[in-house]
């Protein structure tokens, strides 16, 4: 595992391409998780123009709802396709230069490639976890006024399942990668079916008397997501009496490992039968 590490490290340690991207990603991402509290905010002082109540204000910074919160943010369609695509990049780059092909020649298997590529992208979720992680600790010790161990831990677990998330998206860019191998159709392949074609499938699927309600759930991507569905806001819940989501479903959990599982199988598989 070691090895293919270090092959993976000496890949992109020098590739400006990657480094560009995954700054971009980071820069936009704690952007908008810095602005977010601002601007639901601006958007609730408007709603409460017309409301015969005053609504109050969220925080979305504060411990334990940090956790969730950010995750939250970190997750949404738009935001996340941005590691995605560099994924495709790095793939489909070892295919069509041929590198690929001439790390097999110098004695790597196909297993090996593959399990290459799955040890990067497990690395590059971890290391996004981190990052969300690090920020969501500061931000939350600056904008709460009394951390206990229970308010601290509570809610925690929307960390691990932000990474099964990130993780199921990020093996299933992997395998498109795999069955395409050309950057820009497989760019775009990714990009239509996480951006338009299963949300636009969901919302179909959701019309009444079409079809059950719940199926929509069950799509790989829309699965993955739902592990974070909603942000946290307590205020405004308790002033409206709705409730949204309070913890992870564990149905989500699982039901996306075995997604990741089943693209894992199927990049194994094909990587086994097609030509390099």
């Amino acid at each position: 595992m070691r090895k293919l590490l270090k092959i993976e490290w000496q890949k992109i340690k020098t590739y400006k391409t990657f480094w560009l991207v995954i700054s971009l990603y980071f820069v936009f991402l704690l952007s908008g998780i810095m602005l977010a509290e601002l601007i639901f905010n601006a958007m609730i002082d408007d709603l409460s123009k017309n409301s015969p109540f005053p609504l109050p204000h969220v925080s979305f910074y504060t411990f334990p709802d940090i956790w969730h919160n950010i995750t939250y943010f970190a997750s949404i369609r738009f935001v996340v396709i941005f590691p995605a695509v560099l994924v495709i990049i790095l793939v489909c780059n070892e295919f069509s230069f041929k590198t690929s092909r001439q790390n097999i020649l110098n004695g790597l298997s196909r297993t090996d490639f593959v399990t290459s590529k799955l040890i990067l992208v497990t690395v590059l979720s971890f290391f996004i976890l981190l990052v969300i992680m690090i920020s969501s600790l500061i931000l939350g010790i600056i904008h709460t006024d009394e951390i206990t161990v229970q308010s601290f831990f509570h809610k925690f677990e929307f960390l691990g399942g932000f990474f099964i998330q990130m993780l199921t998206l990020l093996v299933f860019s992997l395998f498109i990668a795999f069955m395409i191998r050309s950057t820009a159709l497989s760019i775009a392949v990714f990009t239509f079916y996480v951006i338009i074609m299963e949300p636009i499938l969901v919302m179909i699927l959701k019309i009444p008397n079409f079809q059950p309600n719940t199926v929509g759930r069950y799509f790989p991507i829309n699965n993955a997501l739902n592990i974070v569905e909603y942000p946290s806001v307590t205020g405004l819940i308790k002033t409206l009496g709705f409730r949204l989501q309070e913890n992870v479903v564990f149905q989500d959990i699982f039901l996306s490992i075995g997604y990741t599982l089943l693209f894992c199988f199927l990049i194994y598989f094909s990587m086994r039968k097609r030509d390099i």
